[in-house]
């Protein structure tokens, strides 16, 4: 009775409930949410106008807070702003294509073609983890694996017993190195500190050898790989993933099409000073911002 008393919020204290429950991507079917971030992927490759990357980085920090939080938002700036720093240094210094010198120096250009260059790429690349990181929340490693169970049911085991077995050699690491420094603390540090780092690595891989042996022999027990096994769906695909999988797949073919007819292209090198966006990369542009803002706006009208 003392929990459940502790547990009951304030009177006239609203409870403050996690939006990325709530979200689209979240409810929806893995596929649904796994479609959409592999499009998101594939328009930071596509379209490396500044607009477009400047958009899509924005689309990726903003779904970084909303899933994470302040702390990852604030990694993800500083993040962005590290390779922006060395990206942009390392290009310009390696890369001396371009007719606007900065400076001079030996004989050799340092242009800002480079610089922004280098700026680009380092929206791209931070934005790419960015997404990465997004994919380890939302859907997450669970529904992924959901997915390739149904198509490749024997990866998806290996993959589900990895992930779990990594997280019980890190605990079980911890358990054993920590018992180890006791005994050592107690019993004196002499001696070659190499061996004794060398026998106890020792015993931790025969230890975890014996262990993984031992499920082993479970899973041939429980006749694991000898015969078919009986499978259930955990996410069902209904009316709304049916037409939020249309909408962003209808968005990428018309942003494909666009990106044919030479939407968005942008050559750092020859077009520097030609930023302004002709008529189909502006209707480019509005469809990737729609594409960027879908999730956001679907789960405001819900609200």
């Amino acid at each position: 009775m003392e929990v459940h008393a502790r547990a009951r919020p304030r009177p006239g204290a609203k409870p403050q409930l996690n939006p990325v429950l709530g979200s689209i991507l979240c409810l929806a079917h893995p596929a649904v949410s796994l479609s959409y971030f592999a499009g998101f992927f594939l328009l930071f490759f596509l379209f490396p106008h500044p607009a477009f990357l400047l958009t899509l980085w924005g689309g990726a920090f903003a779904y970084t807070r909303y899933t994470g939080g302040r702390g990852s938002a604030r990694a993800a700036l500083r993040l962005g702003l590290l390779l922006a720093v060395v990206l942009a240094l390392f290009n310009t210094v390696f890369n001396h294509r371009g007719v606007h010198v900065i400076a001079l120096i030996a004989g050799r250009r340092y242009t800002w073609e480079a610089l922004t260059y280098g700026l680009s790429l380092a929206g791209l690349l931070s934005g790419m983890l960015l997404l990465c990181t997004i994919l380890n929340r939302v859907p997450g490693p669970g529904q992924l694996l959901s997915l390739t169970s149904r198509a490749l049911p024997q990866t998806a085991f290996i993959l589900n017993m990895t992930l779990r077995y990594a997280g019980y050699v890190q605990k079980s690491a911890d358990t054993y190195f920590s018992a180890q420094s006791i005994r050592a603390t107690a019993a004196g540090e002499g001696g070659n500190r190499l061996r004794r780092y060398a026998i106890l690595l020792n015993g931790f891989i025969a230890w975890m050898l014996e262990d993984g042996m031992q499920a082993v022999e479970t899973l041939r027990a429980k006749e694991y790989g000898q015969r078919r096994r009986t499978v259930y769906a955990a996410y069902a695909f209904g009316r709304r993933d049916a037409f939020f999988l249309t909408a962003i797949l209808a968005l990428l073919l018309a942003l494909l099409l666009l990106r044919a007819g030479g939407a968005g292209t942008y050559d750092y090198f020859r077009a520097w000073a030609a930023i302004a966006l002709s008529a189909p990369s502006s209707a480019a542009f509005a469809l990737l911002a729609l594409y960027v803002l879908f999730p956001f706006g679907w789960d405001a009208l819900r609200r």
